[in-house]
């Protein structure tokens, strides 16, 4: 997101870099451009810069499915995930699960490996219509970015410590780590770096803060370093295979010290939840925007989900939007209507989707509101929910939004009627009824001029005639004998 903080590293050589890292620049302490061909170029910038570019016919990301599909399979290759477009829906509108290529060039179902997805479905489009095209839809698209509240977060104690000390602390604090333990017997793993950093850390910050970063950094390379190696995942120690040993015991961040670490996976205390139990479950998620990519506004005919955007979203069964319906007038009041708790569709931890509780295409709207949506808040655990954000439903149709003072505010779009929750053009007919936005924009307008509707006007009218009539000689009748009793009464 455009407003979000972000950290920005730059990573400078020291002279222990010097004639031993090698880059685009040549190597550090010379100073030589380097073209692909690793030769020293004395040319200007842009003509070094021009060497580096990939000619289009070998540009993969230019290349069809057939182009993929040529080259050699490596022994490592994976089949090409796609995004298959649906044939009878939208426009725009793409399957929720992945498709692969396979030797046969057909479409098959993707095989999943061991490795949990970062999101569980990534040919989800988000929305259907970005802010770029919104802009033709409507005249104003807030910006509904909300900068999340800083938390005080837990921070490790202010130590002072000699290098001895320090040292003695790193290597007993790592060493109680029995993913990091198991590392030590994968070749080119430096344990004793490790202890190097956390000691630097530590005399460098007064605090023990950072002390796990280059226990889960090892952890990390070692991982990988088994992943990629098939012939240490066939080494054995003690008759035990050492990479089921490693896999079960490499918990990330070891728990957070909030849970038990079981075949490689957290189970977290209670009250604890991610996975590495670092998140407390009564600390409701931060919400930063719902439909952030369109200012919060839900195009009724492309939108289908709240897209909230956030942090710390747990892929638990007790992940819940709480969904309260409102309505709202064209000059902004709004009034709430009802709540309801829908269970929280997980994408990953920054990015969860909520369900409309209705069908937002066939909603209408009271008489006299002109705008309906929902206040959208989430919870981790189904009690403590997180800040309110709106999302608005429209029609863009009919409807449009303006910027009124920087509030948001709706119009009703020139040529159109908006009755019953319904967009209609001027001159729609229904029956005897139609669309008049002369007449009135908001209720449906009585077709005097056709001939069967006079018909109706003239035979209700003549109804009320005899009806009256009636009530007239019966009133008639009831006084004369009113009048007859009271002569008879007094003879």
């Amino acid at each position: 997101m455009g407003d979000a903080d972000t950290l920005e590293l730059n990573v400078y050589p020291s002279p222990a870099d010097e004639n031993r890292s090698e880059g685009l620049c040549g190597t550090v302490g010379i100073g030589a451009l380097r073209t692909p061909a690793k030769e020293k170029s004395a040319v200007s910038i842009d003509t070094f810069t021009s060497s580096w570019l990939v000619p289009d016919e070998d540009n993969m990301l230019k290349m069809d499915i057939k182009q993929l599909q040529s080259f050699p399979r490596t022994k490592n290759s994976r089949d090409l995930c796609i995004c298959k477009p649906t044939k009878k829906s939208v426009k725009g509108d793409i399957i929720d699960t992945l498709t692969c290529t396979n030797e046969d060039k057909e479409l098959i179902t993707c095989e999943k490996d061991n490795r949990k997805p970062v999101q569980k479905d990534i040919c989800y489009e988000r929305h259907s219509r970005r802010k770029r095209s919104i802009d033709r839809l409507f005249t104003y698209i807030p910006n509904n970015y909300v900068h999340p509240k800083r938390k005080r977060t837990k921070r490790a104690v202010t130590v002072a410590m000699t290098e001895p000390e320090a040292r003695l602390w790193c290597e007993n604090y790592l060493n109680n780590s029995p993913g990091f333990v198991a590392c030590k017997s994968v070749p080119n793993m430096n344990t004793k770096q490790s202890v190097e950093i956390c000691v630097l850390d530590i005399l460098a910050t007064n605090s023990t803060l950072f002390a796990s970063a280059p226990r889960e950094s090892l952890k990390t390379s070692c991982l990988k370093e088994l992943d990629q190696n098939e012939t240490l995942r066939n080494t054995s120690e003690n008759g035990e295979n050492l990479a089921e040993k490693i896999f079960s015991l490499a918990c990330p961040n070891d728990c957070s010290d909030n849970g038990i670490c079981r075949n490689g996976t957290c189970n977290c205390s209670e009250g604890f939840g991610a996975g590495d139990c670092s998140i407390n479950l009564n600390d409701p998620p931060v919400v930063f925007a719902v439909n952030y990519e369109t200012g919060g506004l839900c195009d009724k005919l492309f939108c289908k989900v709240a897209v909230v955007e956030g942090d710390q979203f747990l892929n638990r069964p007790e992940l819940t939007c709480k969904m309260k319906r409102f309505e709202m007038n064209m000059n902004g009041t709004a009034w709430e209507l009802e709540t309801t708790l829908i269970p929280g569709d997980h994408n990953t931890i920054g990015d969860i989707r909520c369900k409309f509780p209705h069908s937002i295409s066939k909603r209408s709207v009271s008489k006299t509101a002109f705008v309906t949506g929902y206040h959208v808040s989430v919870s981790n655990n189904k009690r403590n929910f997180s800040d309110v954000h709106p999302i608005y439903i429209l029609d863009s149709t009919c409807q449009d939004t303006v910027n009124v003072s920087g509030q948001l505010r709706f119009a009703l779009k020139a040529g159109f009627c908006f009755i019953h929750g319904s967009c209609l053009a001027d001159g729609f007919q229904k029956g005897c009824y139609e669309c008049d936005v002369l007449r009135n924009t908001f209720e449906w307008s009585f077709r005097g001029d056709v001939k069967g509707c006079k018909v109706e006007e003239e035979k209700s009218d003549s109804k009320l005639w005899i009806i009256a009539i009636f009530f007239a000689v019966s009133l008639l009748v009831a006084i004369t004998l009113l009048f007859l009793y009271v002569k008879k009464k007094k003879q």
